[in-house]
Order: structure tokens, then C-alpha cells, then sequence
């Protein structure tokens, strides 16, 4: 999280498209296999909290870096929706 605070323009498109992609591919996963999908990480990101956690932070930094862009708000979209389906 700490190395995107100064990274420039590029490797934050890059970084925030990499998310989108890793947010959309967990909740596809959990609409496959369920909770069972958090089993998929290592041990201290093994549950749903600690994966929006994570997810939250990058969202919060790339908020404040590329306010308005795209694949910012994309990635806020698919944190939200994984929290709805991770919830239930």
C-alpha cells in the first residue's frame, strides 16, 4: 500500500487495473464455490474481513490518487458487491 502513495500515474493504472481484476475474479469465485473461496489465501487473508480490508486500503489510496477514474470507481463497485455477497 505504502509504495502507490508516490508511484507514478502509470504504475497506479496498471496497479488499480490489476485489483479490479483480482475483486472481480474473488467474486466470481464466491458466486462459484461460496465462502470455500477464502480458503484460496494464505493464512492471515483467509476470511472475508481481512480481504476487504485489503481491498478498502487499495480503493482508499487509488480514491485519492485518480479521484474519478474508472477503474477507481470500478474497483469500489466490485469491493461493494463482494461485501453484499460475503455477508450473506
Amino acid at each position: 500500500l505504502a509504495h502507490l502513495e508516490d508511484a507514478n500515474e502509470g504504475v497506479l493504472r496498471v496497479s488499480n487495473a490489476d485489483k479490479v481484476h483480482n475483486a472481480r475474479a474473488i467474486l466470481a469465485d464466491h458466486r462459484q464455490v461460496g465462502s470455500d473461496v477464502w480458503s484460496r489465501f494464505n493464512e492471515e487473508a483467509r476470511t472475508a474481513d481481512a480481504q476487504l480490508w485489503y481491498l478498502t486500503s487499495l480503493s482508499e489510496v487509488f480514491t485519492r490518487r485518480r479521484a474519478g477514474s474508472f477503474l477507481t470507481t470500478e474497483l469500489r463497485a466490485a469491493i461493494d458487491e463482494l461485501g453484499r455477497v460475503s455477508a450473506s
